[in-house]
């Protein structure tokens, strides 16, 4: 890196193996230490390095730019073993839709080229003037940006982690103006980044990329570490219209609800009633569980949404209905586990067993 003055680019196609390398062969201690390295890289600067075999050296610029993919499951773990040391949030994730049936339609081989060719310009232009400027128009831009960000991390409702991550917005800002204005003009030349060109980049700023850091924060990483269990709750609530819930329905809901035992089952209810969706009431007797009453405003609110995961659920029983028949014709590839020979059922008590309805009776007998 010290013969790359402009900086490199780290491609990873699993970031999880790049976040784990850190510790791979130095521990914890050096865990820290690589994790400070990349820190600064993204600030940019002066590195120092000092080997005792290979002596020291020094990196005019240390610059790196990492691109890279990951699986929500694997991210919220990584986050929930790791310091916060602000690495996440130097990141700009960008949340992909889930996949859907694919079309198969010519591409667009100009566009790839004009983005190549951009690509080579930017790489062959000479560094920017040493001082670029705005102008009035994008130094109000840049103060009105300034006062959303602040006022955006002060917000209650927003996690912390999303609020650090917004704190890198003004810097970012000025960087995405840097690369809007060498695309449209020649920084050798003009030294005045325009309100237009500013403008532009708060439109993406603030209309694609915190979006997507919203949806990551409070979507991927989730509220908790109980993330997969509480939204299974909250679909389970709407898809059913439940007014009234209690730890029997939550034990008959989906396979991430069952087998949660009742400390589990109390720590999502007391989230959720955290978050407004539900009340806790005390049982009949003092032995008894807590039952709890849903906040009619949460079916009203996500009515959509309710009708929406009500339908999910249905084609999901719908599709393993039909690979379960498909795989009891002759000559048919069974697409799903059987049961071992010594405990054969029928196809409708394999699928009472799998996808039970929520008033029916728990069954007696397991199978593995």
């Amino acid at each position: 890196m010290k013969d790359s003055p402009d900086g490199v680019l780290c491609l990873q196609d699993e970031l999880s193996g790049w976040f784990g390398s850190m510790d791979k062969y130095s521990g914890h201690r050096g865990a820290a230490k690589d994790r400070g390295f990349w820190l600064q890289s993204y600030q940019g600067g002066s590195y120092a390095i000092n080997r005792v075999t290979r002596g020291s050296s020094l990196i005019e610029n240390l610059s790196v730019s990492l691109l890279g993919g990951i699986q929500p499951g694997p991210m919220r773990k990584l986050i929930a073993d790791t310091v916060d040391d602000g690495l996440i949030q130097r990141l700009v994730p960008i949340v992909l839709r889930p996949g859907v049936v694919g079309k198969d339609e010519p591409g667009s081989f100009a566009v790839g080229q004009r983005y190549a060719e951009l690509v080579e310009r930017l790489h062959g232009m000479g560094r920017p003037l040493e001082n670029l400027h705005f102008d009035d128009g994008a130094l109000a831009i840049r103060l009105e940006l300034e006062e959303k960000h602040l006022h955006l991390m002060e917000c209650e409702v927003v996690n912390k982690k999303l609020a650090a991550h917004i704190g890198k917005y003004d810097g970012l800002f000025a960087r995405l103006c840097l690369l809007w204005h060498c695309i449209e003009k020649d920084p050798c030349r003009d030294g005045l980044v325009r309100a237009a060109t500013a403008r532009r980049v708060a439109n993406f700023l603030h209309g694609f990329l915190l979006p997507h850091a919203i949806a990551f924060y409070a979507g991927v990483l989730g509220l908790s570490d109980d993330h997969d269990r509480l939204a299974a709750v909250a679909g389970y609530i709407l898809a059913h219209k439940l007014g009234r819930v209690t730890n029997r329905d939550i034990q008959r809901g989906d396979r991430t609800m069952r087998g949660l035992d009742r400390r589990e089952i109390d720590s999502i209810f007391h989230q959720l009633d955290a978050m407004g969706w539900v009340t806790r009431t005390p049982g009949p007797r003092p032995s008894d569980p807590p039952y709890w009453i849903v906040n009619p405003e949460v079916h009203r609110l996500y009515k959509e949404r309710a009708e929406k995961e009500a339908e999910r659920r249905r084609s999901e029983r719908a599709t393993i209905a039909a690979l379960l028949s498909g795989s009891r014709r002759p000559g048919a590839i069974s697409t799903t586990a059987e049961p071992v020979d010594d405990d054969v059922v029928d196809l409708q008590q394999w699928r009472r067993l799998n996808f039970r309805d929520p008033v029916e009776p728990r069954p007696t007998r397991k199978f593995t």
